[in-house]
Formats: structure tokens, sequence, C-alpha cells
């Protein structure tokens, strides 16, 4: 309307002001009772018609794009996928001109279309994701272009293999446990020599999970590693319910039970949580089990969880860095741990122990994070965890162990700086000390147990 002087700018921005969807999210957005708040989805419309394809259009051209080549997508193009979307061995497919996330709406946006299962898209070995606008259209407003909520509906699934990338993307909205998921060689027996991750790549992306939830079972994750060497750097992620950034140990079934180090490099990232709250901000997780023989109570797969005092480690760590990440909350949002060093205090007696690995330098920067506790490392011995600075507030919402100090201030809603708690027998290491030195009590089974009965993490696990 500008370029055919239709209209004033000055017009156009009044006529903006006085929409009634404006003046509805005025209401949400400036309660200065509410200061924080969660996004809806809605369903993706193509800017410029002439710019569409359909995923099976866009699929076919990739399946008949040369090895090593790059395929590249006008700005703006609108690919609805039907199905998952694969991108073959070594082959690139990006939007034309390398558009940044800052300038997401010009990038070409794939959308999940439909009610189908499954990751939205698939980059096989030494492919890469760039430059794209990835959107699981998950939405409150339930349409036939719009998907529910079910937890294997990744945004994207990297299928491991060496210099495997996804980079610059902005990847949002997703319909799963996830937004990006990095596989490792156990997710892939059929020849795991070729699937063995080497190198991988998550750099640059904005993440969401807006219209994700901390509730009935359905909250997601921003970035899930279980890929054993992937760079993940420079990523902002926004609202992630689960867990922001969370890295994985496991023990490879089809090498013999093999542990396979996670040896990733986790750094420079930010994890924001201004409209959703979330279990951590940043995580270890060295897996769990909880499907049990009902006459030994022992674990149907893998080794045997952690039942002794002190614990001996199942999972290894070792040369894995999360280092230099920054986090912070909105005055209505928490995290129950900012960084989770292992995960008995969501898995108890389910959760295998991991060794090893450094978690320093970690800080909410000027600003500060809602949390019940900083740091709390349990499950994960023999690891290095020195020079994290946080400025938290305290918050009551699990059922987590804390001080006398800790309750007094929780009381009175004081900040406090670098609350830590250690899970006895299930943390050592060099291990920095909070303000007021650690609180060592049994982390176990108190996440998901929380105060509020809406969510309830380990109602679910007891089945």
């Amino acid at each position: 309307m500008l370029a055919a002087r239709q209209t004033t700018f000055p017009k156009l921005i009044n006529a903006f002001h006085r929409a009634p969807e404006f003046i509805a999210l005025t209401d949400r957005i400036c309660n200065s009772t509410k200061p924080s708040y969660a996004f809806d989805g809605v369903p993706a419309i193509a800017i410029d018609p002439d710019r569409s394809l359909t995923g099976a259009q866009l699929q076919q051209m990739l399946n008949s794009a040369p090895p090593n080549s790059t395929l590249s997508l006008p700005e703006k193009t609108l690919i609805r996928l039907t199905q998952p979307l694969i991108i073959p061995r070594t082959l690139t497919l990006q939007t034309q001109g390398s558009i940044m996330p800052n300038r997401y709406a010009q990038q070409a946006r794939l959308v999940r279309s439909g009610p189908w299962s499954g990751s939205l898209i698939q980059v096989m070995p030494g492919a890469q994701l760039k430059h794209l606008w990835i959107d699981g259209q998950r939405s409150a407003n339930a349409t036939t272009t719009t998907s529910a909520y079910a937890s294997g509906n990744y945004n994207v699934t990297m299928q491991g293999g060496a210099n495997t990338a996804v980079n610059f993307n902005r990847i949002g909205n997703t319909a799963g446990a996830t937004n990006v998921e990095a596989r490792n060689t156990v997710n892939n027996p059929i020849d795991p020599s070729e699937y063995q991750c080497q190198r991988n790549q998550i750099l640059g992306n904005l993440i969401e999970a807006y219209t994700s939830q901390q509730a009935d079972r359905q909250w997601s994750d921003g970035i899930s590693v279980h890929c054993e060497d992937t760079e993940v750097a420079g990523n902002a992620v926004l609202d992630a319910t689960d867990v922001g950034i969370i890295i994985f140990s496991y023990t490879n079934p089809w090498l013999g039970d093999r542990v396979i180090p996670q040896a990733s490099y986790v750094h420079d990232n930010q994890v924001i949580n201004v409209g959703n709250s979330a279990f951590a901000a940043l995580g270890a997780d060295p897996f769990f089990s909880y499907a049990r023989n009902t006459l030994t109570n022992q674990p149907l797969e893998g080794d045997p969880p952690c039942n002794s005092n002190p614990c001996q480690a199942s999972r290894s760590f070792q040369g894995a860095r999360m280092v230099n990440n920054f986090f912070w909350t909105g005055d209505e949002v928490h995290y129950e741990i900012g960084l989770a060093v292992g995960t008995r205090p969501w898995f108890n007696i389910n959760s295998y122990t991991g060794r090893g690995g450094e978690f320093s330098s970690n800080s909410t920067g000027i600003l500060r994070a809602r949390t019940d506790y900083g740091i709390v490392v349990s499950g994960i011995i023999d690891t290095t965890v020195q020079n994290n600075s946080l400025n938290l507030e305290a918050t009551d919402v699990s059922l987590c162990p804390y001080s006398t100090e800790t309750a007094a201030k929780r009381r009175s809603g004081a900040s406090r700086s670098n609350n830590i708690g250690l899970g006895i027998g299930y943390a050592s290491g060099n291990i920095q000390q909070g303000a007021s030195g650690y609180t060592i009590a049994p982390f176990t089974d108190c996440i998901g147990k929380t105060l509020n009965p809406k969510r309830s993490f380990w109602d679910f696990l007891r089945f």
C-alpha cells in the first residue's frame, strides 16, 4: 500500500494500533501484574503464491541434486510438509543469499502441515540445513494446517555421521519433545561405524518453543544433544519448557555395551525464558531406565541404575564442556534448576550416573533468573563445576531440599548467588561453593513432585 501510495506511513501505523488483534495483545503484553506471557501459534501463510512448493516437489529436487551440492531456495518460499523431508547425505539445503535468523521473515519457510507423526526434517550424515525457517506449527488454534503435540514430532533430527550441520536457522513452534535432536551412534544400529558422530555443528540458530507448556507432559527442549561430538554455539533458545540445552551419554548395545563418552562442546549460547517456565536451563543427562522387571525390580535394558552410595559411574562425560553460556528468566516464570549436572532430581533410582565433564563460567550476566536452585550436581561424579556466576531470585516450586538460610531467603523473596546443591553420594569433583557454601542433601525424586499439582512429571514415570 505504501509503494502504491494508497496510504501514508503514519496512517498505516495508526491502523495497526487500532486493530482488534493488537488491542487484545496489548492487554496481555502490557499487564503490569503479569509481565510475562506465552505466545499462541497461527497457521503459516504464503507471502508470495509464486514462491510455494509442495514437500514432494522439494524432496524430488533434493533427490535429483548431485552429491556435495547446495540447493538454494528463493527468499520467502513456503513449503508445506505432509511427511518427513530427508536431506540426503552431503547435500546442503538453504535460502538464497544465506539470510541470517535476525531476518527470518525473508528465509524460506518449511512448515508441518496436517496431523502426521515423526520428525519434520531428517538431516542425513554429512548433510547441512542452513539459513531456513523451520516451523512445527504447534498451535492452540487448531486448524487443518496445525499439528497437535506428540513426543516424537521433532522439528529437526540430525542422523549422526561426520560434519552434519544445522546452522543459522530460525527453528520453532515444535510439535514434539524437542526442536533439534542430534542423534548418536546408538540411534543408528545398521552400521555404527558409518553413523558415528564426528564434528557435528549446531551454530547460530534462533530456537523457540513459545507454544509448548510445562504441564500435561507436553514440554519441549530447545536442543537435545545425543551425538557425542557436537559443537553447540551461538544459539538463542527461547521459552523451552523442558531443558533449554541438554547433553546425553549412553552405552552402545550394538558395540557390546561399550560406553560412548559424551564429549560435545556447548558454549556461548543464550537460554531465555520469559513466557514459559522450564525444568532447567542447561543440563547433562546420563539417561535412565524406568521400564523394570516386575519380579526383580531391575531395569529391562542397559546397565542397572545406581543404588549404591557412593555411586559407581556407568556413563561418561569425559571431554564434554558446557561453558560460557548465559541464562535468565522473566518475572513470572522460573527454572526449577538453572544448571543441572545429572538427573537424579528427576529420575531418582532410575537415573544412571555419569563421570567427568566441565560445567564452568556460565552466567546470568547483569540480569537474574528465578530458580529453586541455581546449580544442582546429583548424578555425575568426578566432575568440574567452577566459576559459574549466577544472580538468582528464590522460588518455591519443587520439593527439592534447601538449607535454613535459603528457606529464610525464600520467605523474604531476597536474591541469592550461586545457590548450589549436592546430591549425597552422587556428586564429587572440583565443585565451586556458593555464597554460603553447599546444601548437601539427597537431591533425588524432588522435581516433578512440585507444589503445583498441574505439573506431575514423576507421576508420568510411575506407570
